[in-house]
């Protein structure tokens, strides 16, 4: 059965981005820019409008699926895109939570696979999870628990 992501995870990646610019006006301002002013509501309009449009239309068609041996998930925003993570490949699992995040109520949960993506190229550690989901705390603790068990179930076949 697929899952909604919860509306609190569209305002989070939406504040966080309206963070970033109130930052960078606050720069300006700090610098004595006479447009500053401009220059804030240039980046509000022609950056976090439709960065915030694409976020909206992010949230209303992605979709996670829990299965017995695969995590899915589905991103219907401009191109269908279906990551599928197998529990075999797990790694680990983790959760993160800002103080923007505590304030809403969601954690953000990172899923490690020993996959390319954390590669070591000449020395530079390149580390990416999988794929990380926002989702509210309880609901993110729950599916932590859950990988967890099929991780620590991986390591317990593979050593017998």
């Amino acid at each position: 059965m697929p899952i909604k992501p919860p509306i609190r995870s569209l305002y989070y990646r939406i504040g966080m981005v309206v963070f970033v610019s109130f930052d960078i006006s606050v720069l300006f301002i700090v610098s004595r820019f006479s447009l500053a002013f401009a220059v804030f509501w240039t980046l509000l309009i022609f950056a976090d409008f439709p960065i915030a449009v694409y976020l909206f239309l992010a949230h209303t068609r992605t979709t996670y699926v829990i299965e017995d041996d695969r995590l899915a998930i589905t991103n219907n925003t401009l191109f269908k895109k279906i990551k599928v993570v197998f529990y075999t490949s797990i790694k680990s699992v983790e959760t993160r939570q800002d103080i923007f995040a505590r304030y809403l109520g969601v954690e953000i949960l990172r899923v490690w696979t020993s996959s390319p993506q954390e590669m070591n190229i000449f020395g530079l550690r390149l580390q990416k999870p999988e794929t990380s989901l926002v989702l509210e705390t309880n609901d993110a603790e729950e599916l932590k628990k859950f990988l967890s068990q099929k991780i620590e179930l991986k390591q317990t076949t593979t050593t017998l």
